[in-house]
């Protein structure tokens, strides 16, 4: 990640390589801090610090110090610094116009995005404020400023009220991930929401589905390709041997 005095985002986790207008020879020391507390110190090169995003909340700041062999700090620069909750829906990292936010400890997700990512149909209802999404039998419904959803008219309680953010309903990341029957696990080192959701594949099933199709399309379609590759090496053998023979003969009538 390259620094700036604008935006420094990211999700997940990221790297930062400092670099300083003097040789590495004579540097000492860097202190790596966020929000006043040293996170890391390096002695000696390679330079550089990995950062989870669970490290970094909105509105940080990070600060590099640097020292000289003999301890005297030569310079110090800060910038400002967030993470961003990420969503990873049936194996796929997602990417969304209002991305989640953290309010008052409760994650907030955006309620048509991913209602819509799982097959499911959204519509909304400007006068009374509220957001419907269906799918299959399942009808759920939630009203900006509740704390209490609807589930094929059964009431939720929510853990945080519905939002309006930038035009976009968030509400509560586990309501959204478990309203049609999927599961869902917070990340809180890297800040990210895994939802598997009831008909779809984690990463893990896909990639190993893929591998066992591979292995299927490598395997013989039958006896007699199977039959046909053991002749082909069984020519291929004799082939060989009898070019050994010549060459053995060849040198012995030099010799």
């Amino acid at each position: 990640m390259k620094l700036d005095n604008k935006d420094n985002t990211f999700t997940v986790k990221t790297k930062i390589t400092p670099w300083v207008k003097i040789p590495d020879i004579y540097i000492g020391k860097i202190d790596y801090s966020i929000n006043g507390a040293i996170v890391e110190s390096q002695t000696s090169p390679p330079f550089g610090i990995e950062l989870n995003a669970g490290q970094v909340p909105e509105g940080s700041i990070i600060q590099l110090t640097v020292y000289n062999r003999n301890g005297t700090k030569v310079i110090s620069k800060s910038f400002a610094m967030s993470s961003q909750v990420s969503v990873v829906l049936d194996g796929k990292p997602q990417v969304y116009e209002q991305p989640p936010v953290i309010r008052d400890g409760n994650t907030l997700t955006p309620l048509r995005a991913i209602f819509e990512a799982m097959g499911a149909t959204v519509s909304w209802d400007e006068r009374t404020q509220t957001a419907t999404g269906r799918k299959g039998n399942t009808t759920v419904s939630l009203k900006i400023g509740d704390r209490q959803a609807l589930k094929n008219g059964q009431p939720i309680q929510l853990e945080a009220a519905a939002q309006l953010i930038n035009g976009h309903t968030m509400a509560p990341a586990r309501f959204i991930g478990e309203a049609f029957g999927g599961e869902l696990k917070w990340d809180g080192t890297t800040r990210t929401v895994t939802i598997k959701s009831a008909n779809g594949k984690t990463a893990f099933n896909s990639a190993a589905s893929e591998q066992g199709q591979l292995q299927e399309q490598q395997k013989p379609d039958s006896q007699e390709e199977s039959g046909w590759l053991s002749k082909l090496a069984l020519t291929a053998g004799l082939i060989i041997q009898s070019a050994i023979s010549f060459i053995v003969h060849f040198v012995s009538s030099i010799l």
